[in-house]
């Protein structure tokens, strides 16, 4: 199945874009919105806490409003599980699959905070050689679908993709082939396998620059997504314990 012909699929199902490229552009801007220091004076606004969870993983987040779409829905190519207090998603061959939740409004918040890490980052995985896969990504999505740059593609929302790489320069926002209006990806930090790392990103002052918007709509959409397709073995493993949203100077 094509890149382009996947990525109608699932807009189709929950506007969830899989890369939404036939080619990757890096804008020649680092990006200045990420801070590897402890903000001060942070409120905390929403928080997805993974820390606690039961054995039952799928069962409790889709209580919480997740729903598994792809391959994670089985579980057969991707592993969720609860482990060492964090959620552990894994693949056992090339493999592509998101966990969603929508009809979010977070407003008020400026800034987020992942903690995440890698233990495995998949071969031959490199956004700057046209192998746009990752471990983990984790999406946000902004205020409501515009009408897309083709007639052919379904309407997204604004979108941000945030992943750790292992090869790619961190910092620097990548442009798609297609949705190139109204998305973008970005590399927040390259952890060694093992590391845990909180990355902190104030996707606010990301939007308004690389959109060139006034105001932040809130954000009305997240998802955590893992794509391993079309490499050598497709292997990879990441954590994430706990992703929040704050208002922060």
């Amino acid at each position: 199945m094509s890149k382009l012909r996947l990525v109608i699929i699932l807009l189709s199902i929950c506007y969830l874009s899989q890369h939404l490229l036939s080619e990757i552009i890096a804008e020649p801007a680092t990006l200045v919105y990420a801070s590897s220091t402890t903000i001060t004076s942070a409120e905390q606004i929403w928080e997805i806490d993974f820390t606690a969870l039961p054995n039952n993983v799928r069962q409790e987040l889709t209580g919480q409003g997740f729903s598994f779409e792809k391959g994670m829905s089985k579980g057969k190519k991707i592993h969720i599980v609860t482990d060492d207090n964090n959620l552990k998603i894994s693949t056992t061959r090339p493999a592509f699959g998101f966990m969603i939740k929508k009809d979010l409004q977070i407003q008020q918040a400026n800034w987020l905070e992942i903690e995440w890490g890698i233990e495995r980052y998949p071969e031959a995985a490199n956004w700057d050689n046209s192998k746009n896969r990752e471990a983990v990504m984790v999406y946000l999505f902004f205020g409501d679908p515009l009408p897309a740059d083709h007639f052919y593609l379904p309407d997204s929302p604004f979108f941000i993709g945030m992943f750790l790489g292992k090869h790619e320069v961190a910092k620097r926002p990548y442009i798609g082939g297609n949705y190139t209006a109204t998305g973008r990806y970005v590399c927040l930090d390259n952890p060694a396998p093992g590391q845990l790392i909180t990355s902190r990103f104030n996707y606010s002052q990301a939007f308004k620059t690389w959109f060139d918007q006034a105001t932040t709509p809130p954000v009305t959409g997240i998802a955590i997504e893992v794509d391993t397709g079309g490499l050598p073995d497709g292997l990879s493993s990441a954590f994430i314990k706990r992703i929040t949203f704050q208002n922060a100077n």
